[in-house]
């Protein structure tokens, strides 16, 4: 085996042309706009030696940084987090509006370099080149690389956390750089890179992240003389370093950036934004069901963590299993073409890939708040990876790598329990007394009720014949929400792997337009379940062990029978046989093309709803099967 040693080529690709901020995709504008680079490329060296780099701005203007230090080979990129006082991370819609915050950033991610610390090579510990990462290797190791990823296992959550951590770790220190450029201000803009901390997307209470993230190609920040400047946005997009594509496989090869929901298969593609809004927008309510439910009614750590396991009744979400769902609908298109984050191999040089996991990290510290002493539990490694050993118990002490705390040892998940240890917090822990488990407990539960109940509309159709008209917005609430009695859900069942790459599955209620790119925004579409998989499942350890592997999640249907089917109630004796007449599905790829695996298995449950006196949520009680609503069907209950 062949790898690259923490001093490789991996540069920054050159980038031209220029867009106007707020200008979508594709919109041509005049001037010369700085390319703020591919995204984070930046070097820190572990014995606190500054790094060196440029953002240049429009007008070619541009800022001297310190010069970088050669790393030492005998000493490895130490993850700490982000030393000094605590500060909160925040939820993007409220960084962007932080000028000092979102100007940093920008120029943080702008940096470029070329070692373990480079964007690149951290997007590359989640998959693509399968190249060992500051050199967290087997010693007994025989020439096939493995890889990291534990997806799939209970490993999920935790092995994501010091991964999200070394990014911001990285670029605080870009950022602190950046700020003793400043010339105006300058006490201010210190303070900023100081408190500055990697931002979240939460996608169940925001549909789309600002168009900062998705739709602005160029951004205005404050450059280091008080002006204002326009750069490139490096949230928009990640440019591959030059010769970098050539080890991946099919359309990412040609393509020199990443790309959401790409429009073609040539060079020349761009991100679908309008398409990619249009079908987060029409998720929002199934990914804010699910989340509600993950942190209302999902009380063990198996079942939290990972999308895998036997048949549970009543298919309570997991963690994993929602966060499929983002990569798959930014990722998927309606073009016949896969984008990044609908690769796993290729999902993390996606600069939104961070914004996404973030979040998943928040809910891994609400859910752990509401569930006090749940941690990691034991579980099958499968395959193993190139440093967890193959057939083996993973448990809370297991390392998890390539994330070096010591130069001799990885982070464990017994030691990144407490986020605060490691420099972050959440604005959900804000003004919270966290001396009293119960005290958070019930004001993080208020908190949860106000971001995702949708103040009881779940199960809100009027008790009348007539057909009700969609809901309106509910006014957000802290206090416990009714739900009303029932729960209905579809459990969703099938072998990961079976299709071949990352595909999706579509219900409906009523008629199924014939056009497959027309599936997820048809207005009969009531949700989707999307499966993350690696195409090149060969080159992951962790993957080839997970072929016969059958993963399970659930698709929420209260919104969407509201909505569509005229019914006065949900009570199941209504309830069934509309669905039995009116339920129906469908596979399809990532890349938008009909998928047909023969493992799929389509059940639906109804949970009754109780609200006992003095209760932060609805209690679910046992679920009910409905095995009718779709025996005898393709795909239906077997």
């Amino acid at each position: 085996m062949s790898y690259r040693s923490s001093q490789t080529h991996h540069a920054q690709g050159g980038n031209s042309g220029a867009h106007s901020q707020g200008a979508p995709a594709g919109t041509p504008s005049s001037g010369n706009v700085a390319p703020a680079g591919a995204p984070g490329r930046g070097y820190v060296d572990p014995a606190g030696a500054p790094g060196r780099g440029d953002v240049a701005p429009a007008g070619g203007q541009g800022y001297d940084l310190p010069s970088v230090t050669t790393k030492q080979e005998d000493a490895h990129f130490l993850i700490t987090g982000v030393p000094g006082v605590v500060h909160n991370r925040l939820e993007i819609h409220d960084f962007v509006k932080n000028e000092k915050f979102f100007s940093l950033y920008i120029q943080a991610l702008g940096y470029s370099h070329d070692n373990v610390q480079s964007f690149f090579q951290i997007g590359a510990i989640h998959g693509r080149p399968y190249e060992a990462w500051d050199g967290a290797t087997a010693s007994d190791d025989e020439g096939v690389y493995q890889g990291y990823c534990t997806h799939g296992t209970v490993l999920f959550p935790t092995w994501h956390r010091p991964y999200v951590l070394l990014l911001e770790q990285v670029l605080q220190k870009h950022a602190a750089d950046i700020a003793n450029t400043y010339t105006v201000d300058s006490a201010s803009w210190k303070q900023a890179a100081a408190a500055l901390r990697q931002p979240y997307w939460d996608w169940a209470a925001h549909a789309t992240p600002p168009p900062e993230v998705i739709s602005y190609q160029h951004v205005t920040i404050t450059g280091s003389n008080g002006a204002r400047i326009q750069v490139e946005n490096p949230l928009y997009k990640f440019i591959f370093p030059p010769g970098e594509t050539s080890s991946f496989e099919g359309n990412f090869q040609i393509w020199p950036t990443t790309l959401r929901r790409p429009t073609s298969a040539n060079g020349q593609a761009e991100s679908n934004v309008p398409e990619l809004i249009a079908i987060l927008e029409g998720a929002l309510g199934g990914v804010q069901g699910n989340t509600y439910a993950l942190l209302t009614q999902v009380f063990d750590w198996d079942t939290f963590s990972k999308a895998q396991g036997p048949p549970t009744p009543g298919a309570p979400p997991s963690v994993e299993g929602i966060h499929n769902g983002i990569h798959g609908r930014v990722g998927s298109s309606t073009s016949g073409f896969r984008g990044h984050m609908g690769d796993n191999s290729m999902a993390a040089f996606d600069p939104i890939f961070y914004l996404h996991h973030t979040n998943v990290d928040r809910l891994l510290s609400i859910w752990s708040s509401l569930n006090p002493g749940v941690w990691v539990t034991p579980g099958d490694s499968a395959d193993g990876t190139v440093t967890i050993p193959e057939g083996s118990t993973v448990d809370t002490n297991t390392p998890l790598s390539p994330y070096w705390k010591t130069n001799t040892s990885f982070w464990t998940s017994a030691e990144v329990t407490n986020t605060e240890s490691l420099g972050y917090s959440y604005p959900d822990f804000n003004g919270i007394d966290k001396r009293n488990a119960q005290t958070i407990k019930a004001a993080v539960g208020a908190k949860v009720n106000l971001l995702y109940s949708g103040s009881g509309i779940l199960g809100s159709i009027p008790n009348t014949p007539t057909t009700p008209a969609p809901p309106t917005a509910p006014v957000p609430s802290s206090k416990c929400p009714n739900h009303g009695k029932w729960q209905w859900t579809a459990r969703i069942r099938v072998k990961k792997f079976e299709v071949g790459g990352s595909f999706q599955v579509v219900l409906f209620l009523g008629t199924v337009p014939t056009d497959p790119k027309q599936w997820e925004l048809s207005p009969t579409s009531v949700g989707t379940y999307c499966i993350l998989a690696n195409e090149d499942a060969g080159n992951c350890a962790n993957c080839r062990s997970q072929s016969a592997f059958v993963e399970q999640g659930s698709i929420p249907l209260n919104r969407g029978i509201c909505r569509i089917s005229g019914l006065h109630s949900l009570d199941p004796a209504g309830v069934v046989e509309y669905l039995k007449e009116n339920l129906h599905w469908r596979a399809q790829r990532v890349d938008g093309t009909p998928a047909n695996p023969p493992s799929l298995e389509v059940t639906i449950f109804c949970t009754p709803l109780t609200y006992p006196s003095g209760a932060i949520f609805p209690v679910a009680g046992s679920p009910i099967h409905y095995t009718e609503c779709t025996r005898g069907r393709a795909g239906g209950c077997r």
